[in-house]
């Protein structure tokens, strides 16, 4: 079997822990003898104007496959004005229609945090209409990550919606983590994943220059209680933030305290970027595949987040080690919820293994009955 996989690819390294994950388990439970071609989600967007899917040209490359796979990302959340269906995933109804390969919809996230407006919410109910009501409905799968997109499916789109809808674990979770060598180093280590768009994206000068003093604070307080520090960058702009708060830190701390991981952002391999956490005593992170990493590799850890996504994530897993920047509280307070944090996610592991394996079943008699391999 052959399929088309489009997502982003490169450039973050939650990216390639997802799709190390959504690898593995389609081989394990639904086909093993797939090739999968990759196809960046990126080079489609309108600020880059490489490509469209609404072209003779891609639409003969999708009907080459015996499967077209989109996603995992958050490609269906309906924010985006100058789209046909409001999202990433610019495509038209009767482009859609001109494919004939069967399309997975692969734990799309599809919910508000970016904003969304009664153009775009009609834009997709008309897409979803296609996809999930239609008489072609058989030739879709459609599955939501456990971000709050299947409740938003059900509450802002429609109920008859999210009744057609799979909603599945991030494949993040199943990133292969099989024979890690541990460090032999007896020094301990809090790791920090810090997410500097979202962070100019939401806070004001000065609220941003309020949660660099609070992180200073916590890292004085690790560093006196003998850690180091290590920063895991996702992205590029990830390192931006490291320049700012390195003038807030004490010289000493940056010269004898500070450890920066490798960006591998460019990496084929979801085991290899994983890696970063893996010697991490604690964690305390902002990103969605930050939080992710740490369950899956069983390390306490706190969030940090501006995010709906994380938000629901979190009471979708029931943790509650998770701190929203937007309410007050101060460096302490953060460091309380180390408490929260569990220390053994091998039983909320096991729950999401079950879920995402029911799902899989279903994906599998769907491939099995409407995927002719070529």
């Amino acid at each position: 079997m052959k399929a088309l996989h489009i997502a982003s690819f490169n450039g973050n390294i939650g990216d390639i822990i997802n799709h190390a994950g959504f690898d593995a388990q389609f081989k394990k439970n639904v086909c093993n003898n797939i090739e999968f071609v990759r196809e960046e989600i990126r080079d489609y967007y309108k600020v880059r104007n490489h490509k469209s899917f609404n072209t003779e040209k891609f639409i003969k490359l999708a009907n080459r496959f015996d499967l077209i796979v989109i996603g995992g990302g958050n490609f269906l959340s309906p924010w985006l004005e100058v789209s046909n269906n409001g999202t990433t995933f610019d495509i038209s109804i009767d482009n859609l229609k001109k494919i004939k390969t069967p399309i997975l919809f692969n734990a799309v996230g599809c919910e508000g945090s970016l904003g969304y407006s009664e153009n775009t919410i009609h834009n997709l109910r008309e897409f979803l209409d296609h996809i999930l009501l239609s008489e072609a409905s058989n030739n879709y799968f459609f599955t939501v990550r456990n971000d709050g997109s299947y409740s938003f499916i059900k509450d802002v789109i429609g109920k008859k919606y999210s009744n057609k809808v799979f909603e599945i674990p991030d494949n993040g979770f199943f990133c292969p983590t099989e024979n890690f060598q541990l460090s032999n180093d007896k020094e301990k280590i809090l790791g920090i994943s810090i997410s500097e768009d979202r962070l100019k994206a939401k806070l004001s000068l000065d609220e941003y220059q309020s949660f660099i003093k609070k992180l200073t604070t916590i890292i004085s307080f690790y560093v006196k209680e003998s850690y180091n520090i290590k920063f895991i960058p996702h992205t590029f702009n990830d390192y931006k933030f490291l320049i700012d708060l390195f003038d807030y830190l004490e010289d000493s701390i940056v010269r004898n305290n500070i450890i920066v991981s490798g960006l591998q952002t460019n990496s084929k391999s979801g085991k290899e970027v994983i890696a970063s956490y893996v010697n991490c005593d604690q964690a305390l992170v902002m990103r969605f595949h930050a939080s992710i990493s740490c369950v899956r590799l069983n390390i306490p850890f706190v969030v940090l987040t501006l995010d709906q996504r994380l938000l629901s994530l979190f009471n979708n897993l029931d943790l509650e080690n998770i701190v929203n920047i937007n309410k007050n509280c101060d460096a302490f307070d953060i460091i309380g919820h180390f408490k929260k944090s569990s220390h053994n996610y091998a039983d909320l592991l096991d729950q999401l293994y079950i879920s995402h394996s029911y799902v899989f079943n279903s994906i599998k008699r769907w491939v099995n009955t409407h995927v002719t391999s070529g």
